[in-house]
């Protein structure tokens, strides 16, 4: 896909970023960058609830992108443990085809995760979720290059990566339209 049917015009002098700034990871640093996403937005919902800017509810709809990004991503909370239990309940599987049914079927671990992740929040809301927030920390690590902004960005693209999530061109204006600004 070219970055001008991705993004609109771009525009000569303009920078395509490319979504190579993220290395493979193993599924222990996965959970542990989801643990990390997801514990950081909890506490800035919690103080948003706090000072009043947002209802509970707010918060609850607000963090559920998150909350069903870090189960596919394989975190294990207590909260989660305890609902993936539920999931993996023995229940009747009747196939299709008029074949035998399935006594005492129980779920794997990956799909009572996208079970429960799905039960949390779409798929369409935590795959945009995903994609504007990487988005969001790409364009900021090229305006302001800091440790924090690139291992932001890193970890992003990296839980993208890793649910499939694809990712839009990030088009930056070029060097004359900054300083015209």
């Amino acid at each position: 896909m070219s970055a001008q049917s991705a993004t609109g015009a771009v525009r000569a002098g303009d920078r395509i970023v490319a979504w190579s700034i993220g290395q493979a990871i193993s599924a222990d640093e996965l959970r542990t960058i989801a643990t990390r996403i997801l514990s950081h937005r909890e506490r800035v919902a919690k103080g948003l609830v706090n000072t009043g800017r947002w209802t509970q509810a707010e918060a609850e709809q607000r963090t559920a992108p998150w909350k069903a990004i870090a189960v596919l991503c394989g975190v294990n909370t207590l909260q989660i443990e305890a609902v993936l239990a539920s999931y993996r309940r023995p229940l009747i599987h009747i196939p299709h085809a008029g074949a035998r049914p399935q006594y005492d079927h129980v779920f794997s671990d990956d799909v009572a995760r996208s079970l429960l992740a799905t039960d949390l929040c779409s798929a369409l809301e935590w795959c945009a979720a995903l994609r504007d927030a990487t988005e969001r920390a790409v364009r900021a690590m090229h305006q302001n290059r800091t440790e924090t902004t690139v291992q932001a960005a890193r970890e992003l693209v990296a839980i993208s990566r890793a649910l499939d999530v694809s990712l839009r061109p990030v088009v930056m204006p070029s060097h004359e339209e900054r300083r015209a600004a």
